[in-house]
């Protein structure tokens, strides 16, 4: 019986270290294996660092470029601007001498200055004693257009008086030229509604300064702005020359 355990001991001994030289036979095709595969991994190892620094120049190069050309184009856009919005006043068209022929003329002693008017236009001067402009204004309505009206104030630089308006109604304002006033032209633009031109502003809703003088000087449609039709572009261009037509007598 201790033969039969001896003889099996021996036995499993034996397979036991059968099977460790298997085990060591496979791991010695290990290293045979990773000894084939080193050599062709290898350079492909070292080649990222190699082409690591080569390729980062490049790509420092591209941005760099790409910056320079975004710096260019920044450069450039605000020269661009000022010609973009630079806008003068059109000069204005002269006056031929014959466009007053029959014309009425009105003269205001009191402020030394006069202008014309065409004969189907009725002027009038503010002869309201409540009204803000007393003695200030006189204003021009063409015959067949008196929705229509001219407004020209007036009054001396010392006098504590108000003449310039007080507000607009709704619309988009336009740039429309400019006149002649006093020898010196004036900015022209139109107050434009859905239904048509509203308003016509010289020198915007400031003063004139002419001498020891300030005026004021637009022209408005009195109807109803909804319903139309607004100013005409004859009308516009009388009141155009009534504007131009003013002189100093003093």
């Amino acid at each position: 019986m201790g033969h039969r355990y001896s003889r099996l001991g021996l036995a499993l001994v034996l397979l036991l270290a059968l099977s460790g030289s298997a085990c060591g036979a496979a791991a010695t095709r290990a290293p045979a294996t990773t000894a084939t595969i080193l050599p062709s991994t290898t350079p492909a190892a070292t080649q990222p660092p190699t082409a690591a620094p080569t390729e980062a120049p490049a790509a420092t190069a591209t941005i760099t470029a790409a910056t320079a050309t975004i710096a260019a184009t920044a450069t450039v856009a605000p020269t661009a601007t000022p010609t973009a919005t630079a806008a003068l006043p059109d000069t204005p068209t002269p006056v031929p001498a014959t466009a007053y022929e029959g014309w009425l003329e009105y003269s205001n002693p009191t402020y030394g200055f006069s202008l014309r008017y065409p004969p189907d236009w009725t002027l009038a001067e503010e002869q309201n004693l409540d009204a803000t402009m007393w003695g200030h204004r006189v204003y021009l309505v063409p015959d067949d257009e008196p929705e229509a009206m001219l407004n020209v104030g007036f009054r001396h630089l010392d006098e504590d008086q108000r003449i310039s308006r007080t507000g607009l109604g709704s619309g988009e304002i336009v740039p429309a030229g400019s006149v002649t006033f006093l020898g010196e032209p004036v900015k022209r633009e139109t107050l434009v509604d859905q239904a048509g031109v509203m308003t016509v502003l010289y020198a915007g809703c400031g003063e004139i300064h002419r001498g020891d003088l300030a005026f004021t000087l637009a022209m408005d449609f009195m109807g109803d702005w909804a319903a139309g039709p607004g100013l005409s572009e004859r009308a516009e261009a009388t009141a155009d020359l009534i504007v131009a037509s003013l002189v100093l007598s003093q």
